[in-house]
């Protein structure tokens, strides 16, 4: 479960893109990644729904349109929390994000687009001791239709395939917005 807010630091002109500061938080939802974890050699094997801390990330993004094209991109940080699961003192690694893609608007409701997601997530740390092969550089295609409800209220139903190993295989949600 995710909730955040976005605020327009710099306006577009005709050179330059909307530039947009987002932040917001995870809390601890959906089945732990990390219970029952005592072989750590195991770590990713585990099928989980969440991920088991608390999270903070912020990201800047950036918007150019091109009637009816709208190109993106943009960069984030997310800092996962430390957790104690098992008696087992367990520190995420901190994620650096990326991702760009372009949008098309279909008609003054509806617009389809498709994103490259991408992250690098250092090792973790059990307890002291960091634990091999746990970072990570998941990569994954986004797509998306955004539905305007009224002039302030979007609804954003996507899903996400996975490119590699690192990443879920696919996943699916739907983004609430409003504009205030």
């Amino acid at each position: 479960m995710s909730a955040g807010f976005s605020y327009l630091l710099a306006e577009h002109s005709q050179c330059t893109p909307d530039i947009i500061l987002q932040c917001g938080f995870t809390a601890p939802t959906g089945a732990n990644p990390f219970k029952g974890l005592l072989d750590v050699t195991t770590f990713g094997d585990v099928p989980s729904l969440g991920i088991g801390t608390w999270a903070v990330t912020t990201n800047l993004s950036f918007v150019k349109e091109v009637d009816p094209v709208v190109m993106f991109g943009g960069i984030g940080y997310t800092h996962e929390f430390e957790t104690t699961i098992d008696g087992q003192q367990i520190r995420p690694g901190e994620i650096a994000t990326y991702q760009f893609g372009v949008g098309y608007a279909v008609n003054d409701i509806i617009t389809f687009s498709t994103v490259f997601q991408g992250a690098v997530q250092t090792s973790m740390k059990v307890n002291d001791d960091w634990i091999g092969n746990s970072s990570r550089e998941p990569f994954a295609i986004q797509l998306a239709m955004t539905v305007a409800l009224s002039p302030c209220s979007f609804v954003e139903p996507f899903i996400r395939y996975g490119l590699d190993s690192d990443a879920p295989q696919a996943d699916f949600g739907v983004y609430m917005i409003r504009q205030f």
